[in-house]
């Protein structure tokens, strides 16, 4: 049986990416893209105006959901979410530096 990949919910687009990290018919076809995937993934688990250090905390969650494979996997999937977590990460270091700036006892 072979199902369309748009037809596949968010969860089982990442299950595909994971088992099958390296599956030209559905990456290079261009019908799933990693980078819209992480951010599908993190935008419908999170709620409105998380810190860059609660989305971190969400990145953490989900990739204990995922038994580990989104940080530690090799395939595009990873590379995505690995990408996006120092992206934020990145944020949260810049903010950091700001609000000691302001205050430098701020409790960060």
């Amino acid at each position: 049986m072979n199902v369309p990949v748009a037809n596949l919910s968010l969860d089982q687009k990442i299950e595909l990416l994971l088992n099958n990290p390296i599956n030209p018919n559905v990456i290079l076809e261009g019908q799933i893209n990693p980078y819209i995937l992480i951010s599908d993934l993190i935008e419908v688990n999170s709620g409105s105006n998380m810190t860059p250090r609660q989305q971190i905390e969400l990145m953490k969650q989900l990739d204990h959901q995922y038994k580990g494979k989104l940080l530690n996997g090799s395939g595009p999937l990873s590379k995505a979410f690995r990408t996006r977590y120092r992206d934020i990460q990145g944020q949260q270091e810049i903010l950091q530096k700001v609000a000691l700036d302001i205050d430098p006892y701020a409790d960060i």
